[in-house]
């Protein structure tokens, strides 16, 4: 059996995540976060196929995460 790609979808609005997720569930495994403290540690934690994220969250931004990542 394949393995489905890891996404990790990095949102402040839960309204968002949630449909990413729905939309996607069939055909990726979707990991949630809702802030960027918590997508550092989902990201330390795992390899991920693909990243999105929005680009103005609270405490941080968007672009500035990417390139740590």
């Amino acid at each position: 059996m394949d393995t489905l790609p890891k996404i990790l979808v990095v949102d402040d609005d839960r309204y968002t995540r949630t449909l990413i997720e729905q939309l996607m569930r069939n055909s990726a495994d979707v990991r949630l976060a809702e802030s960027g403290e918590a997508a550092r540690q989902m990201f330390a934690a795992d390899d991920f196929n693909l990243v999105l994220m929005d680009q103005r969250l609270p405490h941080d931004h968007g672009l500035d995460l990417l390139r740590e990542f």
